[in-house]
């Protein structure tokens, strides 16, 4: 700032002209030259606005140099002082964007007004038609791949959308998880209506980087996070057009232990979020999203849920090994990949709507065991289905060429190749059955439920408890990790041994790790939470929660 006063500039003080009053405390409206340069141009103005009066509007000019100013006259005339002489973009609003003009000026002394029409923006409106009942319709008005206004239909398929300022805008309407349509459409003056005609968009492509669910991933209890998948990457070539509107996922808590919450995310900007109200724990959820969000291949997605837990279950993982950049992420503030040492999926499926896609169906037989065909991970490539309880399944897929596995933890997977399926094909009798793993690999299997630790919150020490036979237990480890996923220790010397100091044995023949509260180095670690994960033959068998509090 410029300080006036009546003494020289040595001192950053610049003299008033001569012959003002001695008692002069305020300059309004001045203007000053320093060491010559340019001289600006003093600009005037009209609002033109009929049936509302223009005291208020908001007047800016944008180019090299800033200037705003509002109106403060009944007549709508303005001014702006000491404007540098080159291009601008003039705006006037008035009345949080119902009134508005924009214009592009050059600004000179030759140049020195602008008159502003204003035009009514109060709301953008339209119908929607469907072979459905358009009421409830999602409207979202994007521009340059952001969200600027939304609305929703009502019963007759009417909308109205206040503050679209003229422009070029991408819309869509979405509805009842299968129903979308896209237009590209420009605001104006003389256009201020967008008329939708939705289309069924019949295939549901699950997308998944998980098998089947094996384990509940966990952390303290009464914890907020959001937990998703990421779609990135060449796969989203294919499905480049089609339509994310849709979540699937195993809930890991029920209704009374917390809450949830489906999203879709762009990037790191929240799309659309919908509460689940009822829900059961180890339910698979489907949730249809109220805004939905066409793909284009060269953005990132993230699909999932938020969850509260009173509990700390948070999410069902596979047994790995992990889609790296793809099958683990979680948000507390930015999204970020869960730590490469927790080597698993996260069990959700994002939904991809097509009018492009082919279908393979069949059924799964379970031989043996108890295990529950609902379960099964029927998978090829990154698509994934579940069978029903009749152990029949349906997937739909894009066009191409696929080898179709079936999953289920304690069976032995089984392949079928060169399914070739074109778009509106049904690949029907695709059929599975899943026999028992070996003796050997069934054993380690029921291993993971014999796994425990007591007490638990502990301090300063707790005990371990596991079973192995004299053969798993030589290639058998258990290692402890900290929240962040940091390995701090390993035991790996689980071979039943009396001398050793960390093997126990109890009377009901248990194995039994001592860990004390150490790291790999002896040192003692903080109060908090670890984890506990039982390995054999490099595959993690068992996983367990542990509390220390000092």
């Amino acid at each position: 700032h410029c300080n006036f006063g009546w003494g020289g500039s040595a001192d950053g003080w610049y003299s008033l002209p001569s012959g003002l009053p001695q008692d002069l405390t305020i300059v309004s409206n001045g203007a000053m030259n320093i060491e010559g340069g340019e001289v600006p141009t003093d600009l005037y103005g009209w609002v033109n606005i009929s049936e509302v009066s223009p005291i208020g509007t908001y007047i800016t000019l944008e180019g090299d140099h800033y200037y705003e100013t509002y109106v403060d006259e009944e007549s709508g005339t303005f001014e702006i002082y000491a404007v540098f002489d080159g291009n601008y973009t003039a705006t006037a609003i008035l009345g949080d964007k119902f009134y508005y003009d924009q214009q592009e000026v050059y600004i000179s002394p030759g140049s020195n007004f602008i008159q502003f029409d204003m035009i009514n923006y109060e709301a953008i409106t339209g119908t929607v038609t469907a072979p459905i009942s358009p009421e409830n319709c999602y409207i979202d008005i994007y521009q340059d791949g952001e969200l600027k206004s939304s609305g929703v239909t009502d019963s007759e398929g009417n909308f109205s959308i206040p503050s679209v300022l003229p422009g070029d805008y991408i819309a869509f309407a979405s509805t009842s998880g299968n129903y979308f349509d896209l237009q590209e459409v420009t605001i104006s003056a003389e256009n201020q209506s967008i008329n939708f005609n939705l289309e069924e968009y019949p295939g549901n492509i699950p997308l998944s980087y998980s098998k089947d669910a094996t384990g509940i991933w966990s952390l303290i209890p009464n914890y907020t996070i959001s937990c998703g998948i990421c779609l990135i990457g060449d796969g989203l070539a294919d499905l480049e057009g089609d339509v994310i509107s849709k979540v699937r996922f195993k809930a890991p808590i029920g209704h009374d232990d917390g809450e949830l919450f489906a999203q879709l995310w762009k990037g790191n900007t929240l799309i659309s979020e919908k509460e689940i109200t009822d829900f059961s724990q180890g339910e698979w959820i489907e949730s249809s999203f109220d805004h939905f969000l066409p793909i284009e291949s060269g953005n990132l997605y993230y699909i999932g849920y938020k969850i509260f837990s009173a509990n700390g279950d948070l999410i069902y993982h596979d047994d790995g090994p992990r889609v790296e950049g793809k099958g683990a992420f979680i948000k507390t503030g930015a999204w970020a990949e869960l730590a490469s040492s927790f080597d698993f999926n996260f069990c959700i499926e994002a939904v991809v709507i097509s009018q492009n896609f082919g279908n393979i169906s069949g059924d799964v037989n379970i031989l043996g065991g108890n295990g529950n065909v609902q379960e099964v991970a029927v998978c090829t490539d990154d698509y994934k289905a579940r069978p029903d309880s009749e152990g029949n399944y349906n997937l739909d897929v894009k066009p191409g060429t696929y080898n179709l596995n079936a999953y289920l933890s304690s069976y032995n997977s089984s392949e079928i190749i060169g399914i070739i399926v074109n778009n509106g094909d049904e690949i029907v009798d695709q059929d599975f059955n899943l026999t028992l793993v070996n003796t050997e690999n069934s054993t380690i299997s029921s291993l993971a439920i014999l796994m425990e630790n007591y007490p638990n919150p502990f301090n300063p020490e707790t005990i371990i408890s596991f079973s192995l036979t004299a053969k798993d237990a030589k290639n058998a480890k258990i290692e402890i990790y900290n929240m962040k996923g940091q390995k701090i220790k390993t035991f790996s010397n689980l071979q039943i041994n009396k001398s050793s100091s960390n093997l126990q044995i109890n009377k009901s023949s248990n194995q039994q790790i001592i860990w004390n509260g150490t790291d790999k180095n002896g040192k003692s670690v903080g109060s908090g939470i670890y984890f506990c994960k039982l390995n054999i033959n490099g595959k993690n068998i068992a996983f367990k929660k542990m509390a220390l509090i000092k």
